[in-house]
């Protein structure tokens, strides 16, 4: 059995979806093999200092890693995305957030909007792949 599959954007992407009816996890999985060039891009992306701070009795929340370190794909229940290691809200690399999104006297930096704009093309690959493999292409 043979397919043919050309996806030209994300509306074209969903129609092949629901044309197909795949399970929940397995789309889950084809978007998390997607995400991974944008995760790795924002990595390589992200400044590094030559040691990171370790925890003090004042700031108990820093870990001794990078914040480029913890850049990962996570998944929701009906979400697959790249961000920090426990989100942008009570984790540790909390502080992410300020350099993607800035502050009132920081411009923001766009670390994973820069990285989902370079490596759309190739999530977009992966997935035309994945579907192809489905569908027995």
């Amino acid at each position: 059995m043979s397919a043919d599959i050309k996806i030209e954007g994300i509306e074209d992407l969903v129609a092949q979806l629901k044309a197909m009816q795949p399970k929940p996890n397995e789309v889950k999985a084809m978007l998390e093999l997607a995400a991974e060039p944008i995760r790795a891009e924002a990595a390589n992306t992200i400044p590094r200092t030559a040691s990171p701070r370790q925890a003090t009795v004042k700031n108990s929340w820093r870990t001794g890693q990078h914040l480029a370190d913890n850049v990962v794909v996570d998944t929701a229940s009906s979400f697959v995305g790249v961000t920090f290691n426990g989100g942008l809200q009570n984790g540790p690399f909390f502080y992410g957030k300020f350099g993607e999104y800035g502050r009132e006297h920081e411009t923001p930096r766009y670390w994973l909007q820069t990285a989902a704009d370079a490596k759309a093309s190739d999530a977009e690959n992966i997935l035309e792949s994945e579907l192809k493999k489905k569908v027995g292409g």
